[in-house]
């Protein structure tokens, strides 16, 4: 993942969707983190990638 020149907003919508709480497999954000689109250069601050919030309502099972 390339991180985009400018510091993550410390405000935006997308902080507020339950999908970060897992990391994305698209762009490579870490839980809690911003997506980022364009190549990286760019933070996604309405919404996440549809594979992060996939990942978000189905969590991969871990063996009993």
């Amino acid at each position: 993942m390339t991180t985009p020149a400018r510091p993550a907003p410390t405000v935006a919508p997308a902080y507020e969707l339950p999908a970060l709480a897992v990391p994305c497999g698209d762009c490579g954000a870490a839980a809690g983190a911003l997506c980022t689109s364009h190549g990286g250069t760019r933070y996604r601050t309405a919404n996440v990638h549809r594979a992060r919030t996939a990942a978000h309502h189905h969590p991969p099972r871990t063996a009993p």
